[in-house]
């Protein structure tokens, strides 16, 4: 009896720890996106840039910085998503960057995982396409419209975003002066978000940011400072309330 009970025991052990050894091993994963097979993201950024004027060298250096907060901030699995408005097609915004973040040597177990791997993965598959990406950001020539209400509207709608479970936040990096020839500017600094839903092709709804955080980056326009503090008190702010974001954060 005594012999069949450390035998039973002993088994025990043994499951436990193959079971132990499986929960803890690197879980299925997509070779390119690096994002899980089986399992939601366990956050998603979505960065939205305004760069319809062209981003000067400080604008780029500060892009730059809130790309790499936002992906350090980023949990294991943890998806970040990069895209730019396109005045050409303003309810298609163009994507230069997608994938999920696979941890390192700080959140992965050695014991059980190739660290080495990840690692290698992460910095081929997330960090070097991340910074190609940030130099395709930065934008062209002025363009002839700023489609940032539109470009929102479709960034948040996208579905891998809306499917996120938790974790949602989105971050806009914009001078804030939506501008479509012939129809709406906030270059006048007495338009409001009330004035635009009463304009021409207006969306006269925001898009659903319940259960989002919201940060917004003002890059500032030094001949249009006016504006920009009209169209953020009149416009913006009003906007996000009735998105009904979960908190928004404001950068100058």
């Amino acid at each position: 009896m005594l012999g069949l009970a450390l035998i039973a025991g002993t088994l025990v052990v043994l499951g436990a720890i193959g079971a132990s050894a499986a929960l803890m091993r690197t879980p299925s994963y997509d070779a390119e996106t690096l994002c899980l097979k089986d399992a939601p993201p366990a956050a998603h950024t979505l960065i939205l840039v305004d760069a319809t004027d062209r981003l000067d060298v400080r604008h780029q250096r500060r892009l730059k910085t809130i790309v790499q907060q936002e992906a350090g901030k980023l949990p294991r699995w943890g998806r970040l998503t990069l895209l730019t408005l396109r005045p050409d097609a303003e309810n298609a915004p163009r994507e230069l960057f997608d994938g999920c973040t696979p941890g390192d040597r700080t959140s992965a177990n050695p014991l059980w995982e190739n660290v080495q791997k990840l690692e290698s993965q992460k910095r081929t598959r997330f960090d070097d396409p991340l910074e190609t990406a940030l130099t395709s950001a930065r934008g062209g020539r002025s363009a002839d419209g700023s489609p940032i209400v539109e470009g929102l509207y479709a960034a948040a709608a996208d579905p891998d975003f809306v499917a996120a479970p938790q974790g949602r936040k989105l971050v806009l990096v914009s001078d804030l002066l939506q501008f479509s020839a012939g129809r709406f500017s906030l270059y006048a600094p007495d338009q409001s978000w009330a004035l635009y839903q009463t304009s021409p092709g207006a969306l006269r709804t925001p898009p659903d940011l319940v259960s989002v955080d919201v940060r917004v980056v003002v890059l500032e326009r030094r001949d249009k400072g006016e504006q920009q503090t009209a169209a953020q008190s009149n416009f913006w702010i009003p906007y996000f309330d009735e998105a009904g974001a979960k908190s928004v954060a404001w950068e100058r």
